[in-house]
């Protein structure tokens, strides 16, 4: 998607669900490296999307989009979703006041280990890294000749080698990989941080978000893994983990929607919906992108990625 999100609204369909898949919304992004993927989106970028999908489309919550899914009656012609992934600040206070100026509902899916320590994903401590840190080269352990980092180009091609790599094998640990590069820094690991592109909701603020009529919380897992990395154990805590805490931290009664990290193929199980069915959860979107019909799999939703 361009960079001005002016054709958001060629994704809606005049038979079909488009749900489209945030992040978070800055107020200006004038990072260096970060963020150069756009996965949080300038203010006035992300009013325009919702500005100019409100005014030709049909919003629908992700409770609606459940009722839909399930009764196998096409939704309304240009039906959409809004959801955000990961549980960041500006959620709340750059992209909430837009979707209510403009009347959409939005579903949040938030990591709890996130909320609960102002944590990062580890692709946002490694960019965090070079960001401030600069390095000019860093050797990686699937490749013996070192990346050079002489050039912005170079950066970006080293972190999306980085990105296809981790997310790629269940045998790499990212959290490996942030100590590797940061030991080759001569720093030590930053795991918080305050900037736009870091802060996290505090709790507080996830119960004020799910007090509010318009707005949805869902789970997206505690710490943030790929689930089908994971064994049985492991993928059970990362569920039960978000929808306890969201319960006893956020007084949200009931957990009804979650979504997978990274979300792509491969990323869940059977096992996983399985896991996840047994703690209430009746919705959970991917990453893979497309345009759901009537009929879809509640669990198999496709979303498409606005960066």
């Amino acid at each position: 998607m361009s960079k001005n999100f002016s054709n958001i609204t060629n994704h809606l369909a005049n038979n079909g669900l488009a749900i489209f898949l945030f992040h978070g919304v800055i107020k200006k992004s004038i990072y260096r490296i970060r963020n150069y993927t756009n996965k949080h989106i300038e203010t006035n970028a992300f009013e325009q999307c919702v500005k100019r999908l409100s005014s030709v489309g049909h919003a629908m919550s992700m409770d609606d989009v459940l009722v839909s899914m399930l009764s196998g009656d096409s939704p309304p012609p240009n039906s959409f979703a809004i959801t955000f992934d990961d549980g960041f600040e500006n959620n709340l206070s750059e992209a909430a006041p837009i979707l209510k100026k403009y009347n959409v509902p939005a579903c949040f899916y938030v990591a709890s280990s996130f909320i609960e320590k102002n944590g990062m994903s580890w692709i946002d401590q490694i960019e965090l890294c070079l960001e401030r840190f600069s390095p000019k080269e860093l050797i990686m352990p699937w490749q013996t000749k070192p990346y050079s980092l002489d050039n912005i180009e170079l950066e970006k091609s080293f972190l999306n080698e980085v990105r296809k790599n981790v997310k790629g094998s269940r045998d790499i640990n990212p959290n490996e990989i942030v100590q590797i590069i940061y030991d080759q820094c001569g720093e030590k690991v930053i795991a918080s941080s305050d900037d736009p592109l870091d802060q996290k909701l505090t709790w507080t603020q996830v119960h004020q978000l799910s007090r509010d009529p318009l707005f949805t919380v869902g789970a997206h897992t505690h710490t943030h893994p790929i689930l089908g990395y994971l064994n049985r154990a492991q993928m059970k805590a990362e569920i039960d983990t978000p929808i306890e805490m969201l319960k006893s931290k956020a007084n949200i009664s009931e957990v009804r929607h979650f979504s997978y990290p990274e979300g792509f193929q491969g990323s869940f199980t059977e096992e996983t919906i399985r896991l996840l069915k047994a703690q209430g959860v009746v919705c959970s979107p991917t990453a893979i992108e497309g345009i759901n019909e009537a009929g879809s799999d509640p669990f198999h939703l496709f979303r498409i990625m606005v960066d």
